[in-house]
């Protein structure tokens, strides 16, 4: 398996066309970029550069396997986004289930104002029971549940 850190200095090296700007792009010393081209190529069994003392260049098997590290590495960046647009309330999907009084007093005030802050956040409600809720919960068919605290012990936090 290979890293992200090896594809980066892959395709760093092609780009720049110098194993020592490369180095210094993906902040490795030149010997441990050279080294871990190397393990790729090992991994691979192919060569990707030829090399000389002035210049640095794809092979054909180069050429082709440069197109799927940048897409490797194009998918690893907007995943990594996505993520972080998650996590941060950018965007993504919230399931919500709730009684139906706070379906009809409460919520929709909260939702006008959650969505002007993050309106790239898709919220979908469901209206139910408190135990119908609590089982949502549990299932993880929602995300969120608004519910009277049951008498028995739940192993839910309220």
């Amino acid at each position: 398996m290979f890293a992200r850190r090896q594809l980066q200095g892959f395709v760093s090296v092609a780009e720049l066309g110098s194993f020592t700007r490369a180095a210094e792009y993906v902040h490795l010393s030149q010997p441990a970029l050279s080294s871990s081209i190397r393990k790729l190529e090992a991994l691979l069994g192919i060569a990707l550069f030829t090399r000389d003392t002035r210049s640095v260049t794809l092979t054909s098997g180069g050429r082709h396997f440069l197109g799927h590290a940048q897409r490797i590495l194009a998918d690893m960046d907007r995943a990594l986004e996505d993520a972080r647009d998650m996590a941060h309330l950018r965007q993504g999907h919230l399931r919500l289930a709730v009684l139906p009084s706070v379906a009809s007093s409460l919520l929709p005030g909260v939702m006008a104002r959650f969505c002007e802050r993050h309106p790239q956040v898709d919220i979908s409600v469901r209206d139910g029971l408190a135990g119908d809720i609590q089982t949502w919960v549990c299932d993880a068919s929602v995300d969120i549940g608004l519910t009277s605290r049951p008498k028995a012990y739940s192993a839910l936090d309220f």
